[in-house]
């Protein structure tokens, strides 16, 4: 994500991040997105089905926190990418537009019985940092946007501009300089 703000090379003024589609992917990865825009802030508990609650924090320096945020999903947006709506969503951090996603909120892992039958086992569900069940009921958007999809990114980047920093922020990579030493016989 910061590659890509670095390689647009240009002032930026507010984010829209499009989850629409969006599977999941990894727990760890939503965290890390979620650490670019709120410090100290509790993302997740993972809920193991014997086990206390695991909460996962945000960590390091929130470099995104001065920029206005909205997340796009829709009804495919599932799993981590709902873990990281719902984070942005309870702290106020951002506002979520689109539709109800998903709802998938189960931690699964896939056991080989032979070469062709393997066996789904739920092993834990992700709550929101609050404690609220995210399975079978997904994250409620801030605005519901309707009509045709098509038509959402240009909704959603009208919310983006109404909110945008008057000036923005350029992002650089920072020069790394080797540190030479010299030594005298």
């Amino acid at each position: 994500m910061l590659e890509g703000l670095i390689n647009l090379n240009a002032p930026i003024s507010g984010i829209l991040l499009d989850m629409r589609d969006n599977p999941g992917g990894v727990l760890t990865s939503a965290v890390s997105v979620a650490s670019l825009f709120m410090d100290d802030t509790d993302v997740v508990q993972v809920q193991a089905r014997q086990n206390k609650s695991r909460v996962l924090s945000t960590q390091g320096d929130a470099i995104l926190k001065p920029l206005p945020l909205v997340v796009l999903q829709n009804r495919y947006s599932a799993s981590a990418a709902e873990v990281l709506a719902s984070s942005l969503q309870a702290q106020k951090r951002a506002t979520i537009i689109g539709e109800v996603s998903y709802g998938k909120g189960s931690v699964q892992s896939v056991i080989p019985l032979n070469d062709e039958q393997a066996v789904k086992l739920t092993v834990a569900n992700y709550m929101t940092a609050e404690g609220k069940q995210i399975d079978e009921i997904g994250v409620e958007p801030n605005v519901t946007l309707s009509g045709s999809e098509n038509t959402w990114e240009q909704q959603a980047l009208e919310i983006v501009k109404a909110r945008a920093l008057g000036s923005g922020i350029r992002f650089v990579r920072k020069k790394c300089y080797e540190r030479i030493e010299f030594r005298s016989n």
